[in-house]
C-alpha cells in the first residue's frame, strides 16, 4: 500500500499518515458497524416474518449464574457476541447463554406481542422486558415447570408480551444440557396463530400416516402371525412416542402434570426408538442365520445402552444420559446402515427395499440431528427432516415386507408343488392323486357320475434296468410319462403310482369308455421304442369303475390293481376290465 501511495510522489511521513488512517478507519469501521448491527432495534409495529436470531447479541454464561444486573454491565462494556443467523443455535452440551436486543414501539401506548421459543426441551427459559435500566416484566417458562403453569396452551414456550412505548431492552436467559438450537419468534399473535396451524396439518400428516401403517401391520401380523410385522409395528409405535416428547405433544397431551417424563423422555424414546428398529432388522433380516457375527453382537450393546440409562436416570446425571442417547441413536444410524448394505450385497430377501428404507430415514434423522446441534442452520423443513425420512422409510418397509410375504409364498406354492411332483416324471405323485381323487369319489356318491380307474405296470423293466442300466430305464419312465400325459382327456388325472406304476383318474366315465381308453393308452405305449437299443416297451393295464359297492377310493384302486394283475396272468401287455 506504501509503494502505491509513493507512485502518487507523496513523502514518507504523508504514506504512513494515510497508511495508518485507513487501519483506524477500518477498524472503526467494523466497530461502528457491529454496534449498529447490536444496537438494531425491533420495530414491534413492523415484526420480523422469520425468528429474530440476527438481532440478539448473546453472553456465555462462564462461571456462576449471573444476575440480570451483571448482563446490564457487560452490555455497557459492548462485550457481547453478535449473533449473524435468525435461527440461534448452540449446538449439544452449551453453557447457558443470555441474549439481549432493544424493542422500539413508536406508538404512545403498550403493544401485546406474542414471544415464542420454538422448541420444546429447554429446561430453562427466563424472559426479563426492561425499560430505563428496570425490570418490569419477568417469566419463567421451561420444562422443568408442570405444563399447567404455562399461561399459554402450546407446545412451544409461549408468552404475550407487553412492550412499553419508546425504547425497552429483551433479555433472555436459556439454559439447559439438550442441544440449544432456539428458533425466537416474536410476531403478531395473529400471525403465529397462522404459522402454529400450518405446523398442526403438517404434524397430523406424519402422525396419521404413522399411525395408520402401524395399525394396518399390527393386524397383519396378529392375523398372519408374522413377527416382521409385528416387530414393524413396535418400531412405528416408538417413532410415534419418539416425535411425541421432542415436538412437544407428548407433554402438552399426554404427561402434562410430569416433569419427570418430560425430563427423561427425550433421551428414553431416543434409545428405544434405536433398539425397536434393531429388533425389526434383526428379524426381518434373519441376521441369525444371514449375518450371525453381526447378530451376536446386537445383545451386548443393547444390554450394556440400557443398563448405563438405568444408573444414569438412578444417579440423576442427565446430561450424561443425553449424551448416551445421542450415541445411541448414532451407532443405530450406523448399524442400520452397515446391515441394510451387507444385506444387499448378500442377496438376502426384499434388502433392495429395506436399503432405499435405510436411506431415507437414516436421510432424514441426520439432517434433523444436525439442524438440532447446529451443524446446518435451522429451518423448520431441516427440522421435521426426520418426519417426512420416516415416512419414506415406513412406506419402503411395508413394501419390503410385502415382498417378504409375497416371495414366502411364492416358495411355499413352489415347495407344494415339487412336493406333489414326481422329480422324474414332471407327472403328480402319489401324494397329489389322494389330495385329489377323494373330491371326484365325493362327487360320485353325491351326483351318482361314474368314476373310473385305470392301472398301468410297465412289463418287463426290471429286466430293461438290469441288462441297459438305470439311466435306460429311467428313459423310459420319461417316456410313458410323456405318452400318458398327451393321451389323457382334458379332465383326466395321470401320476405316477411308485417304480414302472401309474395310475390314471377318469372323471365321469363309464366302464365301457374307460376300457376304450385303456386301449389307447396301451397301443400309444407299444409304440415308443429306446431307438439305439431297439428296446420295444409294453404295459399291463386294469381298469375299474365305481358301483354301489364302492365305499372309498382305496376300495376303487384295490379293485383296478386285482384287474392289473389280472392281465399280467393272461400274458402282459393287455387291457383287464
Amino acid at each position: 500500500m506504501k509503494m502505491l501511495f509513493s507512485s502518487l510522489y507523496l513523502d514518507n511521513n504523508a504514506v504512513n499518515f494515510l497508511v495508518n488512517s485507513l487501519v483506524v478507519f477500518f477498524v472503526f469501521s467494523l466497530t461502528f458497524f457491529s454496534f449498529v448491527s447490536f444496537s438494531a432495534s425491533i420495530d414491534v409495529q413492523h415484526l420480523p416474518s422469520n425468528a429474530i436470531g440476527e438481532y440478539f447479541v448473546t453472553y456465555p454464561e462462564e462461571g456462576e449464574r449471573l444476575a440480570i444486573t451483571d448482563i446490564q454491565a457487560l452490555l455497557l462494556k459492548q462485550k457481547g457476541q453478535y449473533y449473524a443467523e435468525p435461527h440461534l443455535n448452540f449446538g449439544l452440551w452449551s453453557k447457558p447463554i443470555w441474549l439481549v436486543t432493544n424493542l422500539k414501539n413508536s406508538k404512545k401506548t403498550p403493544l401485546v406481542k406474542r414471544l415464542t421459543l420454538g422448541t420444546s426441551w429447554i429446561d430453562e427459559f427466563d424472559i426479563y422486558l426492561v425499560k430505563n435500566g428496570e425490570v418490569f416484566e419477568q417469566y419463567q417458562l421451561g420444562d422443568q415447570y408442570p405444563y399447567h403453569q404455562r399461561e399459554i396452551d402450546s407446545r412451544y414456550f409461549s408468552l404475550d408480551l407487553t412492550v412499553p412505548d419508546g425504547e425497552s431492552q429483551l433479555i433472555i436467559r436459556v439454559a439447559s444440557p439438550d442441544p440449544l438450537a432456539l428458533p425466537i419468534y416474536l410476531q403478531n399473535i395473529s400471525t403465529q396463530q397462522k404459522v402454529f396451524s400450518k405446523e398442526a396439518y403438517r404434524y397430523g400428516f406424519v402422525y396419521g400416516s404413522i399411525i395408520a401403517l402401524m395399525l394396518y401391520n399390527l393386524l397383519l401380523g396378529l392375523s398372519l402371525k408374522s413377527k416382521d410385522n409385528l416387530y414393524y409395528s413396535i418400531y412405528m409405535l416408538s417413532f410415534l412416542l419418539l416425535n411425541f416428547s421432542y415436538s412437544g405433544h407428548g407433554y402438552q397431551l399426554l404427561w402434562s402434570e410430569s416433569t419427570e417424563i418430560q425430563k427423561w423422555g427425550n433421551p428414553v424414546f431416543m434409545l428405544l426408538f434405536s433398539f425397536a428398529g434393531l429388533s425389526f432388522a434383526r428379524n426381518f433380516l434373519n441376521l441369525a442365520s444371514t449375518l450371525p457375527h453381526i447378530n451376536k453382537w446386537l445383545t451386548p450393546i443393547i444390554f450394556s445402552v440400557t443398563s448405563a440409562l438405568v444408573l444414569g436416570i438412578a444417579l440423576n446425571k442427565h446430561a450424561f444420559v443425553i449424551f448416551l442417547a445421542f450415541m445411541g441413536m448414532f451407532i443405530f444410524t450406523l448399524t442400520m446402515m452397515t446391515l441394510s448394505i451387507v444385506a444387499y450385497l448378500h442377496k438376502i430377501k426384499a434388502a433392495e427395499y429395506f436399503l432405499l428404507a435405510t436411506l431415507m430415514g437414516v436421510g432424514g434423522a441426520l439432517t434433523t440431528c444436525s439442524t438440532v446441534w447446529g451443524i446446518i442452520e435451522y429451518s423448520p423443513y431441516a427440522y421435521m427432516a426426520i418426519d417426512f425420512g420416516m415416512i419414506a422409510e415406513a412406506t419402503f418397509l411395508s413394501l419390503a415386507l410385502a415382498n417378504k410375504f409375497n416371495q414366502a409364498e411364492e416358495d411355499k406354492l413352489m415347495a407344494q408343488k415339487m412336493a406333489n411332483l414326481d422329480p422324474l416324471t414332471d407327472l403328480c405323485n402319489r401324494r397329489a392323486f389322494y389330495d385329489i381323487a377323494p373330491q371326484y369319489f365325493k362327487q360320485y356318491r353325491q351326483q351318482q357320475v361314474p368314476l373310473s380307474i385305470i392301472m398301468f405296470d410297465l412289463d418287463n423293466f426290471k429286466s430293461i434296468n438290469d441288462i441297459y442300466g438305470h439311466k435306460v430305464g429311467d428313459e423310459v419312465l420319461k417316456l410313458v410319462s410323456d405318452v400318458l400325459n398327451k393321451q389323457a382327456r382334458k379332465e383326466d388325472f395321470v401320476a405316477r403310482w411308485g417304480g414302472e406304476e401309474f395310475i390314471a383318474l377318469l372323471p365321469k366315465t363309464d366302464l365301457q369308455t374307460a376300457t376304450s381308453i385303456a386301449e389307447r393308452y396301451k397301443l400309444a405305449i407299444n409304440s415308443l421304442v429306446i431307438t439305439e437299443d431297439n428296446i420295444g416297451i409294453s404295459a399291463s393295464i386294469g381298469v375299474a369303475t365305481s358301483d354301489a359297492q364302492s365305499e372309498n377310493v382305496d376300495q376303487l384302486i384295490s379293485l383296478a390293481d386285482d384287474k392289473l394283475y389280472q392281465a399280467k396272468a393272461q400274458g402282459k401287455n393287455c387291457v383287464a376290465f
